[in-house]
């Protein structure tokens, strides 16, 4: 509006001036006069003032949000899975072995060797007989059968599932469980199969056949046969021996080797 109001005051002078002026000044005179008058009044015009944006304040870079954690709980996997772990009494040795299915247990071989009518033993019933079904010696594995209603097991003694583990698993941690202290009392009866924690080390061998755990975990000769579970509570392997110190070195019989196992064992066929 002000630049509107300054040129209305700049024709205003010329047609004055064009008007006061009369005949008298001649024509040049007077277009010198106007441009005189109007570069006059474009100069007295003042100069808009700019418009001033605040600056704009720093955005913080927000905090990458963690990843929540799964929180691993082997005492829980514990005391859901020791019900079914057993005592192999094979008479001048001893092993411990697990609940495979309703009336089946699963041990190492090299615990039952020639005694297949092994005693077996458990925290919460009476000790009752099993029977090998068949073993495979190459794989150290004995598949025995057992008769429910005979060895009346309680209700929370139920069969472990199978699980999976690969490379992708070497330090995670696992749980064997065994009767390392046969704990053996003079009525027969045992207490529970005992807690062994560590960490998976190493897959060591490339076939259904050789493939086996090396674990960093203490076990001793009573827990061959038990079960190696994940902290989701699967089975994922079968110790089978202890490093010749006996401390933190352990193997175990992969899952996958007693799964391609288990179909011959079921028939009754030993090799």
């Amino acid at each position: 509006m002000a630049h509107v109001r300054a040129l209305e005051g700049i024709c205003l002078l010329v047609v004055t001036f064009i008007l006061a002026t009369g005949c008298g000044p001649s024509e040049e005179e007077r277009t010198k006069e106007t441009n005189r008058l109007i570069a006059a009044a474009l100069t007295a015009i003042p100069s808009p003032t700019p418009i001033q944006f605040p600056t704009p304040l720093p955005t913080s870079t927000p905090m990458p949000t963690a990843t929540p954690q799964k929180v691993i709980d082997l005492s829980k996997v514990y005391n859901q899975s020791w019900p079914a772990v057993f005592y192999i009494d094979a008479n001048d040795r001893y092993g411990s072995g697990w609940l495979l299915e309703p009336g089946f247990i699963l041990t190492a071989f090299h615990v039952i060797r020639t005694n297949y009518t092994p005693t077996i033993r458990t925290s919460g019933s009476q000790p009752f007989t099993g029977k090998v079904v068949a073993f495979d010696r190459e794989r150290d594995i004995a598949l025995i059968s057992f008769d429910s209603k005979v060895a009346g097991l309680p209700s929370y003694a139920v069969p472990l599932p199978l699980g999976n583990i690969g490379l992708a698993d070497i330090a995670s941690p696992l749980l064997a469980l065994g009767y390392s202290d046969s704990g053996l009392k003079a009525d027969g009866s045992v207490g529970s199969a005992a807690p062994n924690v560590g960490y998976l080390s190493q897959i060591v061998g490339t076939t259904t056949r050789y493939t086996g755990l090396n674990m960093d975990i203490a076990v001793a000769p009573g827990d061959s046969g038990g079960p190696v579970l994940d902290g989701n509570g699967f089975v994922v392997g079968m110790i089978r021996a202890t490093a010749e110190s006996g401390i933190g070195n352990a193997y175990a019989i992969h899952v996958d080797v007693i799964r391609a196992a288990l179909p011959t064992l079921k028939r009754g066929k030993s090799q």
